[in-house]
């Protein structure tokens, strides 16, 4: 079983963690600065991305992130959800973290 909510203040170091993971995954690197931004930004209200975390019932960390955000759409008159980064720990792959959790979460 995992839990989904958004980040909070006190997630910065996790969800820093995971981040780095993700970048690693795909042979990337930002500056400390935009990954900080990035956090940040996700907590400010004014903003309209948002970054949401899974974890584990077992360990009680942080196993899995989205980091997602709204935009309008010229195909519809909705805004539409973008999702702009997922990882789930390579330990936790295969167990519905992704489809069955963060991605519904966001989905809401």
């Amino acid at each position: 079983m995992i839990e989904i909510r958004d980040v909070t203040e006190t997630d910065y170091m996790e969800w820093l963690r995971l981040f780095d993971l993700y970048l690693q995954f795909y042979n990337s690197s930002l500056p400390e600065e935009v990954k900080k931004s990035t956090f940040y930004r996700s907590l400010d209200y004014n903003v309209p991305m948002w970054s949401a975390i899974a974890i584990s019932s077992e360990t009680g960390r942080p196993i899995g992130l989205v980091n997602y955000l709204r935009h309008v759409s010229t195909w519809s008159t909705q805004d539409k959800i973008y999702m702009n980064d997922l990882y789930v720990d390579e330990s936790q792959r295969l167990q519905g973290v992704d489809t069955g959790g963060l991605l519904v979460y966001i989905d809401q």
